[in-house]
């Protein structure tokens, strides 16, 4: 009963990342985000047809998502680059590229990919890499400051973002169960399309997205065999989707 005793006051008691933490910690990597990718920011101004797609699908994603997702203020920013890029910060915010959409073939898979990021930021992904590199203390006291100076480097943490294996299947098995209740079980199929689609391309543009985004060989089978349905009216989403590419640049 002693060694018992001893044992539980000597354990350390597990972290916990609070959502509001979350935010105010990712408003201010945002701001940091943005001055490092401010020439590659497409102008939702300019660009307000694109944005008001992606704001359809957000919309959609929020509409079946876990209500605890609701916290997040949740932002979609396009960046005219040509690597595919899939960036997301602790609040929510989702830095997409042109290159990453280009690559796709219909809405959906898109939305699979977006649907899939936001499970990361549900998961605590992001923050845990941060707590992992710089410690709860430091995280707590960003928090407490509303400064980021005790996480320095933070944006590049964020940047460089890479998961491990387990959060990846888990985000994925969550983005499954999405597709099923948002499209009644016809669109599960996207998901693995979306990755291969994007395996297509050159090595130089897929690099930061698989960095990003590892063990694709495995996690790609997995789907495909959980996900054997065939694409429904596969081209007439493909031509749509084409459409909507044109308004990029």
């Amino acid at each position: 009963m002693i060694l018992l005793l001893l044992l539980t006051r000597c354990r350390k008691e597990e972290y916990v990342i609070l959502n509001v933490k979350e935010v105010r910690i990712g408003n201010l990597i945002d701001e940091k985000l943005k001055v490092k990718l401010a020439s590659t920011i497409m102008d939702s101004a300019s660009y307000y047809k694109v944005y008001a797609t992606l704001d359809t699908i957000q919309n959609l994603i929020n509409a079946n998502m876990h209500s605890l997702f609701s916290v997040y203020p949740k932002k979609i920013v396009v960046l005219n680059d040509s690597v595919y890029l899939m960036i997301i910060s602790p609040n929510g915010t989702i830095y997409l590229s042109t290159g990453l959409m280009k690559s796709l073939l219909t809405q959906e898979e898109l939305y699979a990919l977006i649907c899939h990021s936001y499970y990361h930021v549900l998961q605590k992904d992001i923050s845990g890499i941060l707590v992992s590199k710089y410690g709860s203390n430091a995280f707590d006291d960003a928090y407490f400051a509303k400064d980021i100076s005790t996480m320095p480097g933070a944006e590049n943490e964020v940047l460089n973002e890479s998961f491990s294996a387990k959060s990846e299947q888990s985000a994925d098995d969550s983005c499954l169960a999405i597709l099923a209740k948002t499209f009644g079980g016809t669109e599960a199929h996207v998901l693995p399309l979306a990755y291969i689609n994007i395996n297509f391309s050159s090595e130089h543009l897929t690099k930061a997205f698989y960095f990003t985004h590892p063990n694709y060989d495995h996690r790609v089978v997995y789907l495909m065999l959980r996900t054997p349905t065939l694409p429904v009216d596969y081209q007439r989403k493909i031509d749509a989707y084409d459409t909507f590419l044109t308004l990029l640049p």
